[in-house]
């Protein structure tokens, strides 16, 4: 008949259904660790699955193969979903129980290191951020326990992209540090040396002034540039300074050398420019002697 027929079909179904869900249990039971917080759930779904072949089992021995036919594609759907899941877990549990606070571990005691180096940070929200990623990270478990996997992904990827946020502006102080100490070294020279043309051309000006009349602009000039840098100097004093005792951050010290290294460099065109403009007056004043006799 049509259902001793639909029972022996059942029969031979329910063998590879159980093969499956046989295979899920043991890869579950031979490594629990790997699921963390996950475990219980997907337990729980294995003992429902249980009762879904406990209830085929009823009913197709009791005569009612249609309705345990429906009852066996619930169960392999069931253990096709579970299976599912528990390949995805344990990646998203190694990341968000070991992976993720690792890194935030080394980040934190990387930070209290540079701090304790007399490092200085323009964001003024780091502690108040590396809270908020402990607990991002408590509060990613709830998604892994109820098997909110999508969520459980996102919020990892979310955390990662704050951790390397915070890594970029550890790095960049790092980097600027060390741009820093080299500017430090080379900048007292520049403006000595800057220091030392304006002076040469000064003595130039006052020597001239006693043959020639001379623009005001070139005194003026001098001045102006004699006292841009010594407010050069003090910045770069400023800097040579313990970072400690300023309570900068090197990135901005660094972009306030950087602008002074450019500058001096403007500054040495100009003190050049000037010095052809003098020596230009005397040239042109002998010319104009040779032509008159």
């Amino acid at each position: 008949s049509d259902l001793e027929e639909q029972e022996q079909k059942n029969s031979g179904r329910v063998v590879h259904a159980l093969d499956m869900f046989e295979e899920l249990q043991k890869e579950v039971t031979s490594n629990p660790d790997r699921y963390g917080s996950a475990l219980p759930e997907i337990e729980k779904q294995i003992g429902n699955i249980q009762s879904e072949f406990s209830q085929f089992v009823t009913l197709n021995s009791s005569g009612d193969p249609v309705e345990a036919a429906e009852i066996l594609d619930t169960a392999e759907n069931h253990i096709v979903a579970l299976k599912q899941i528990v390949e995805r877990v344990p990646e998203i549990v190694t990341a968000l129980q070991s992976k993720l606070p690792d890194q935030l571990d080394d980040l934190e005691s990387g930070y209290r290191k540079l701090l304790e180096s007399g490092y200085h940070f323009t964001e003024t929200d780091i502690e108040s951020r590396f809270q908020q990623l402990h607990a991002s990270l408590k509060n990613n478990m709830a998604n892994v326990s109820a098997l909110e996997l999508d969520n459980a992904i996102y919020e990892n990827e979310q955390i990662q992209e704050e951790i390397d946020a915070l890594y970029h502006i550890f790095t960049r102080e790092i980097e600027s540090q060390k741009v820093v100490k080299k500017l430090v070294k080379q900048l007292p020279g520049y403006l000595n040396h800057a220091k030392e043309n304006n002076k040469n051309l000064a003595a130039e000006v006052e020597r001239l002034g006693k043959t020639f009349v001379l623009n005001e602009a070139f005194g003026q000039q001098l001045k102006e540039l004699e006292a841009e840098l010594s407010s050069q100097e003090n910045v770069v004093e400023d800097a040579l300074k313990d970072s400690s005792e300023t309570q900068k951050a090197y990135s901005i010290v660094e972009e306030e050398l950087e602008a002074i290294e450019a500058r001096l460099k403007e500054i040495e065109d100009e003190q050049i420019n000037l010095s052809n403009s003098l020596s230009k007056i005397e040239k042109d004043d002998a010319n104009a002697r040779q032509k008159v006799n």
